[in-house]
């Protein structure tokens, strides 16, 4: 077992000039390949576990109440419904979330169900969760927006992230971490929010990143893959066309 594999690189490139031991440089200079296509686990948290562990923290300060979840399921199935207890009202056509910040949450645009919020709040993610459930192929969250930004960690090779986020949220919804060296790109990974999956996040962030670098599929070096992102990767269309 190598004993570096969890060491951060930055520390491992200075200690690769340092180390006298042939033996030991060896085996730093591992590490550090390794860290350059893989996230080493207890040096920091994967995106997934990231994005999962936000997704809880939300839940657990704002959850819905029966009488939510109600009123919700009657606006999906486009029917008029109020009460004082609720965070939520409903005309039918229109999910108002009420309180402070209240507002428009959602409303019917033919056959789709439009996020028209603006209002960044954790009681929007956990209205939005729920209506997903009911209503996971109808509901439009909105327009995406980035933030994207990196670091020069070795000589010659970027190391970037790219973030995606929805008008009504301010934490990031989705995450893709990649690389550069001499021209040659890897994904390191990608990761959407539980809530936010199969709703066209990921395949958002991999064409910020072609756009971005002018780039296409062919550009991307190949890779560690999980079983669902192969199957993505697979499947996308902006990957594979």
């Amino acid at each position: 077992m190598n004993p570096y594999l969890n060491t951060p690189p930055t520390k491992l490139k200075r200690d690769i000039k340092k180390q006298k031991d042939p033996a030991k440089k060896k085996l730093m200079q591992t590490a550090l390949n390794a860290w350059r296509t893989t996230v080493p686990g207890p040096f920091r948290k994967t995106a997934a576990l990231e994005l999962t562990d936000l997704a809880r923290e939300i839940i657990a300060v704002a959850r819905l109440k029966p009488i939510d979840k109600k009123i919700i399921e009657a606006f999906a199935n486009k029917k008029p419904l109020e009460d004082d207890r609720a965070w939520v009202s409903t005309d039918g056509k229109s999910l108002y979330k009420l309180g402070m910040g209240g507002e428009k949450f959602a409303i019917w645009r033919g056959s789709k169900i439009m996020v028209v919020s603006k209002f960044a709040g954790k009681s929007a993610y956990v209205i939005m969760r729920y209506l997903r459930k009911v209503e996971p192929k109808r509901v439009d969250m909105g327009e995406l927006t980035f933030k994207t930004g990196g670091d020069q960690l070795y000589a010659g090779q970027w190391d970037a992230w790219i973030l995606a986020y929805v008008p009504w949220m301010d934490e990031p919804v989705g995450r893709l971490d990649w690389s550069e060296y001499q021209n040659e790109y890897s994904v390191k990974y990608v990761e959407v929010m539980p809530e936010f999956r199969r709703s066209g996040v990921a395949t958002a962030l991999y064409e910020k990143l072609f756009k971005d670098n002018g780039i296409t599929k062919r550009d991307l070096s190949p890779t560690m893959q999980t079983n669902d992102g192969a199957a993505f990767r697979r499947t996308m269309a902006v990957y594979n066309g």
